[in-house]
């Protein structure tokens, strides 16, 4: 592997770059910034950058406020959100799983199933708790945050999505205790959540062409997500840019195409637009790569002690579209112990890529404890050892992809 763009430093500081822009819902600010900088570095590799725009509503989020007995506690909205608008709603707090009716005018408090973040609330239960709790003439419901860490758990939400009666929000699981006992008391909440709706947003995929034969390779992974997303999706941008630049050094008659795509936390909008605008036919594709969430990130363990940081490359998730490429892939992954990739439907965004019939492989991390919360900062996602291994692997899969091109010319 050569560049020093590929070395561990490099890529573990343009994830700080990309952290430093801030939150990356679709189409914030954050989120446009982004979306700037990698064209801008795509384009300083010499490939052809364009921007693929397509409509969808989302919602900005302003000023969020939930005080219990006056102790002021953080708080996000259950998406899509349905605003309290300018004033902040008060109510008596009460639990529903006691069995005790549901005061109107309440504000009720719920702990969910537990979810690794995707797809929002998909048991049940959970939206009939809101129901119902609605249906009794309660005028907000707080949800516990139940994900991998103490903190505040998003769920990633499809657009078409309807929104909730009435406001909902959530709260770090690390509040629990302090909520349930102020319930046992019916303790006075007040909450606000005001935003803004727009209901023609305009995100935008950054789509980065490197023309040069007939077969094509295309890289493709998410920008867009609930936070800061510095371990989610920070790796892959890295990744990604990196690559663009091995790839712009190369002699080679294979093209590239990237696509680095918004839409990410509505179930991948902006990858599904690619797939039906943009991306080359499966005949016509040599590979697609997907660099998935939480690439090179560590893995936090419980311990007497506290939390240990360990790198366990055997939790990623490496998985292909067919068994044919698993030799390839088994070579190119050596250098990552214990990582044995698989053959199957493909993780989050990969599996509609492998559903359309495209060979080629997604790359996704393991249990990632900050995943989808506030606290995904780059010292607790990754590490410039971390990302170099994962970057030597994708670059000797590549070359084996190119070679098979080579060996029938």
């Amino acid at each position: 592997m050569t560049g020093h763009f590929l070395s561990g430093e490099c890529l573990y500081q343009d994830v700080v770059a990309y952290f430093s822009f801030g939150d990356h819902r679709t189409a914030t600010d954050g989120e446009e910034k982004t979306t700037d900088w990698m064209a801008e570095r795509f384009s300083a590799c010499g490939l052809d950058v364009s921007f693929q725009t397509f409509s969808q509503e989302t919602y900005f989020v302003g000023n969020t406020f939930l005080t219990v007995e006056g102790e002021e506690m953080s708080c996000f909205p259950l998406w899509p959100p349905t605003w309290t608008g300018k004033t902040s709603v008060r109510g008596q707090l009460v639990a529903t799983d006691t069995g005790q009716d549901i005061p109107e005018g309440s504000i009720v408090l719920l702990k969910p199933s537990f979810s690794y973040g995707a797809p929002a609330f998909s048991n049940e239960g959970d939206n009939a708790a809101i129901r119902a709790a609605a249906d009794a003439g309660a005028i907000a419901v707080i949800v516990i945050s139940n994900g991998p860490s103490d903190g505040m758990h998003a769920y990633n939400t499809p657009v078409e999505t309807a929104r909730r009666p009435i406001p909902v929000v959530l709260t770090p699981k690390r509040n629990e205790t302090v909520l349930v006992k102020a319930a046992e008391r019916h303790a006075e909440v007040s909450l606000l959540l005001d935003g803004t709706d727009i209901p023609k947003a305009q995100p935008r995929n950054v789509i980065a062409k490197l023309n040069r034969g007939d077969d094509i390779i295309v890289i493709s992974t998410p920008k867009s997500g609930w936070f800061t997303c510095a371990g989610e999706r920070g790796p892959g941008v890295a990744l990604s840019l990196a690559l663009a630049r091995w790839a712009s050094e190369r002699n080679s008659n294979v093209s590239y195409l990237f696509d680095a795509n918004s839409g990410h936390e509505t179930s991948g909008t902006g990858i599904r637009q690619f797939l039906k605008e943009l991306a080359p036919l499966p005949d016509r594709t040599l590979a697609w790569i997907h660099l998935g969430a939480n690439i090179a990130t560590w893995d936090w363990e419980e311990t007497a002690g506290g939390l240990v940081k360990r790198a366990r490359p055997e939790d990623y998730r490496v998985v292909c579209s067919s068994e044919a490429l698993m030799p390839l892939l088994n070579t190119a992954l050596a250098g990552l112990s214990g990582l044995e990739p698989r053959a199957g439907q493909g993780i989050g965004e990969m599996r509609e890529v492998i559903r359309m019939g495209y060979r080629g492989f997604g790359v996704n991390g393991g249990p990632y404890r900050y995943f989808h919360t506030p606290e995904d900062v780059p010292e607790v996602g990754t590490a410039p050892e971390l990302l170099e291994p994962m970057a030597a692997a994708l670059v000797r899969a590549l070359e084996l992809l190119e070679s098979e091109v080579k060996s029938q010319t």
